[in-house]
């Protein structure tokens, strides 16, 4: 069934039902998969091993940290990239502040790339609140 499948695609559909069978169609797909099979191998919280890939922004950092079980240690480091997250849609501001502890801005996106910068005074990051700028 798969090859006639393929007989039936000219080059540009192929590219994407093969993108589709490998699971990567969307960036982070394979990263997540990967973030699984630490959640299974080391019998740890998916919600925790992502959030530790995603403030390291590395997840061979995360597969020894959850092999140790300490993924609470995962922390955003002063020059090193956090992983970008994707948006979530809210209705308003008091939809955000619902999910939001702390302070927080707000700005609409309509295209265009995502950045965030982290600073601190004191040398160690977390000290002052995230910024977003797109």
């Amino acid at each position: 069934m798969l090859a006639e499948a393929f007989r039936r695609t000219d080059a540009f559909e192929a590219k994407y039902l093969t993108k589709l069978l490998a699971g990567d169609q969307r960036i982070g797909l394979r990263e997540r998969l990967v973030e699984d099979s630490i959640t299974r191998a080391f019998e740890r919280p998916l919600i925790s091993v992502a959030r530790a890939s995603m403030l390291t922004g590395d997840v061979g950092e995360t597969a020894v940290l959850a092999r140790h079980n300490e993924l609470e240690r995962a922390t955003v480091r002063l020059f090193h990239p956090v992983k970008f997250m994707l948006a979530s849609a809210a209705l308003d501001a008091a939809d955000v502040a619902r999910t939001m502890s702390g302070e927080f801005f707000i700005e609409d996106e309509y295209d265009g790339i995502r950045a965030q910068a982290r600073t601190s005074a004191a040398g160690a990051c977390g000290s002052s609140p995230a910024r977003s700028t797109r």
